[in-house]
């Protein structure tokens, strides 16, 4: 593989990782590689392991766009919905999922009140 596909996956697997708000030493045990592996991987110095981008689809990873810089616009079927969200907002639906029908009416209450727009004082 020519220098130039290795930087521009290094490039695309970075903000891949930024995008779902990992840290480099994060990411890489959650792909089951080394820290040191990974940066080398964003650098451009080698390419990613596809036992690293198989392990890492589970936390969101969108291979597609690593290898090809084009976002994967189909969730396969054997994927959950969560799989585009950053973990905080995995986090966020599954709290909401796991509380009691009161409880989700005032967690959706919040998040409908978060989501205006503030009033402007004088």
């Amino acid at each position: 593989m020519n220098t130039d596909t290795r930087k521009k996956i290094g490039v695309l697997l970075q903000t891949e990782r930024e995008r779902l708000g990992f840290s480099q030493a994060k990411f890489a045990t959650l792909g089951g590689t080394k820290p040191r592996t990974l940066q080398d991987w964003e650098r451009g110095t080698s390419t990613p392991s596809a036992e690293f981008l198989s392990n890492t689809t589970e936390f969101g990873l969108d291979v597609l766009y690593v290898i090809t810089g084009q976002r994967n616009t189909k969730v396969p079927s054997e994927m959950p919905g969560l799989v585009f969200l950053k973990p905080k907002q995995q986090a966020l639906i599954a709290n909401h999922d796991a509380a009691s029908e009161a409880d989700k009416k005032i967690i959706e209450g919040v998040a409908r009140l978060a989501a205006q727009p503030l009033i402007q004082r004088s």
